[in-house]
C-alpha cells in the first residue's frame, strides 16, 4: 500500500498501529492504499510502502502468503486478476455487474486498454483508474487490462455477504468438476502456497 491523493472505493487498508504510540499510530495513518498499477508512480510527491513481515522470515511455523508483490492486492482483486474471464464470480450482493460483465466481454475478444476504459461509467474513482493506468509505462496491455477488471471488481463488493456468495458460487462449481457446467477456475498462487504450508 502507498499514499495516494484519494482512496479507492474499497481496498486494503494500510498498516494499523497495535500500539498506543500516537506518533506511531500518525504516522501510520497518513499512508493511504493504492492499487498495484500506482505503487511507485510518483516518487517525488509520495512515499511507497509495503506490509511485510520479515521477523518471520525463516520460522518454521510462521509464514505469511501475500497476493503478487507487483501486480496483486486484496483477495477479491486477485480472484479477478487470475480469471479475468470468469463472470460467474459476479454476485447479485454487488454494485456495477453489467459493466464488469462488459469489461469481460471485451478481455475475451482481445480488446485495447483505451477500449476497455472506454467501458467505464463516468466516476471520480474510474478517472483515478483510467488516468493511473495510462500513466502506467511498465505493464503490457495484458496485465493493464486483467488490473482494470480486478479494480472494478474490488470497488464493486462489499466484504461480508459477497463472500459468502463467492465461498457459496466456488463450493458448488466445485461440486460440477468432472461435467459440462464446470467452470474453470485458477487459485490465487498465494492462496495456493498458504494451503500448501498447512498441509505439509
Amino acid at each position: 500500500t502507498a499514499d495516494t491523493a484519494d482512496t479507492a472505493d474499497t481496498a486494503d487498508t494500510a498498516d494499523t498501529a497495535d500500539t498506543a504510540d500516537t506518533a506511531d499510530t500518525a504516522e501510520k495513518s497518513s499512508f493511504k492504499v493504492c492499487y498495484p498499477f500506482e505503487y511507485g508512480s510518483d516518487n517525488d510527491e509520495y512515499e511507497y510502502a509495503q506490509n511485510t513481515y520479515p521477523d518471520y522470515e525463516g520460522h518454521p511455523n510462521i509464514s505469511f502468503f501475500s497476493p503478487d508483490k507487483i501486480f496483486g492486492k486484496t483477495l477479491e482483486y486477485e480472484l479477478l486478476r487470475v480469471n479475468p474471464t470468469a463472470d460467474f464470480l459476479i454476485t447479485d450482493f454487488m454494485k456495477n455487474q453489467k459493466q464488469i460483465k462488459k469489461l469481460m466481454t471485451a478481455y475475451s475478444a482481445d480488446k485495447s486498454t483505451e477500449q476497455m476504459l472506454a467501458i467505464l461509467s463516468t466516476s471520480r474513482e474510474n478517472e483515478r483508474i483510467s488516468k493511473s493506468i495510462r500513466s502506467n509505462t511498465t505493464w503490457n496491455e495484458k496485465s493493464k487490462n486483467e488490473a482494470l477488471i480486478a479494480s472494478r471488481y474490488l470497488n464493486s463488493v462489499g466484504k461480508g455477504e459477497n463472500a459468502l456468495e463467492l465461498a457459496r458460487i466456488l463450493e458448488e462449481n466445485l461440486e460440477k468438476k468432472g461435467t459440462a457446467d464446470f467452470k474453470d477456475f485458477i487459485v490465487p498462487t498465494y492462496i495456493k502456497e498458504a494451503i500448501e504450508f498447512l498441509c505439509q
